[in-house]
């Protein structure tokens, strides 16, 4: 007789804890499910080198992009602009604009609907809304006073949310 009682107090034991285990694991999986252990990091177009600022950026659910750029230092003419998630500074395939963009110091130009790409260069056409991008803004650009000659490149960190 002892010994049928202390298999069941075993049992009573092991089930207790097992349906504790069980309820936290639940728990657990639906914390996964609804997102609370996926950092969502904020929205961001950051320059790597000081003297550039690039605001009120956006991207449709449609695939555009739309941001503000501004040089700090001296004014430039943007050439060329891609929105990629291809590694490295890729400026071809990317929107060329026409007759190309002057932007003086402190001042800023709007660049819209510039098309995202992802990394292997095809352009991405639609998001769901609160869907993020992240990737990389490249500029070519030339600074006004050296001359179309002189050409340079940008690269801008890129984390943002699609909004309708």
């Amino acid at each position: 007789m002892i010994g049928k009682k202390k298999g069941q107090a075993a049992m009573e034991y092991l089930m207790t804890y097992g349906w504790a285990i069980l309820v936290i694991i639940i728990v657990l999986a639906l914390l996964l499910y609804l997102g609370v252990f996926t950092p969502s990091l904020p929205e961001v177009c950051k320059s790597k080198a000081p003297g550039w600022t690039c605001t009120r950026f956006r991207l449709t659910t449609a695939g555009a992009l739309n941001f503000d750029l501004s040089p700090a230092l001296r004014a430039v003419t943007v050439t060329r602009v891609k929105c990629t998630q291809e590694t490295g500074i890729v400026t071809t395939g990317g929107s060329a604009w026409a007759g190309s963009t002057a932007v003086q110091p402190g001042n800023s130009a709007t660049f819209s609907a510039v098309t995202c790409h992802n990394s292997a260069g095809t352009a991405l056409a639609a998001y769901t809304t609160g869907e993020e991008y992240r990737g990389k803004v490249n500029i070519q650009y030339y600074y006004n006073d050296e001359g179309s000659a002189a050409t340079r490149q940008e690269q801008f960190d890129l984390v943002v949310k699609a909004s309708s």
